[in-house]
């Protein structure tokens, strides 16, 4: 083969490779199609941290029944309930749900729901303690804490709170009461 053949020969490679170049330029410029993102909405959306009332006589009954049952749920799993009762607001909820079967939320985030009064860790939450419930059943009661304590106040005014308080210290007085009457008759 001669130098010119040679020649030839490389200058038909290195057109080519150019070309090639070229194309995978274009292609890159070229953007490509992003697949459609449908965003979903959220249930909640710039409600975070308020509290809500179930209106239990506009949800269908086999929605109700599960929600009844997740209720149970933190009632009866030791570490839930245990928190719950640890507030005068999570004990009267408790009450208000047992007594009255009336249901109190919060959002610890747009798209979620838990039952009782706001707490810190819903990343430690339990599934059963997540609620999701199409807003219609829910009356947005306000918020819970940051300034605008608004919702907290109605909770509290709804569910009598103060009563509530009034309710356990006079048991606790009862109570004591019935201790040192026991103590005497053992005398």
């Amino acid at each position: 083969m001669s130098q010119d053949t040679q020649n030839l020969d490389l200058q038909a490679q290195i057109a080519e490779l150019q070309r090639q170049l070229a194309e995978m330029k274009n292609e890159l410029k070229v953007k490509k199609a992003k697949p459609v993102v449908e965003k979903t909405s959220k249930p909640y959306a710039k409600l975070n941290g308020h509290y809500f009332k179930l209106e239990c006589d506009k949800v269908p009954q086999e929605i109700m029944t599960t929600i009844t049952a997740q209720i149970d749920k933190i009632f009866t799993d030791t570490e839930t309930n245990d928190d719950l009762m640890k507030s005068l607001l999570g004990r009267c909820l408790k009450q208000q749900f047992i007594q009255k079967r009336e249901v109190y939320f919060w959002t610890p985030n747009q798209e979620q729901l838990m039952f009782g009064p706001v707490k810190a860790g819903i990343k430690n939450a339990k599934d059963f303690e997540l609620f999701e419930i199409a807003p219609e059943y829910l009356t947005d009661l306000g918020p819970a804490f940051d300034g605008d304590r608004s919702g907290k106040i109605k909770l509290e005014t709804l569910v009598k709170l103060e009563d509530f308080r009034k309710f356990e210290a006079e048991v606790k007085q009862m109570e004591k009461l019935k201790e040192k009457l026991e103590k005497m008759k053992a005398k």
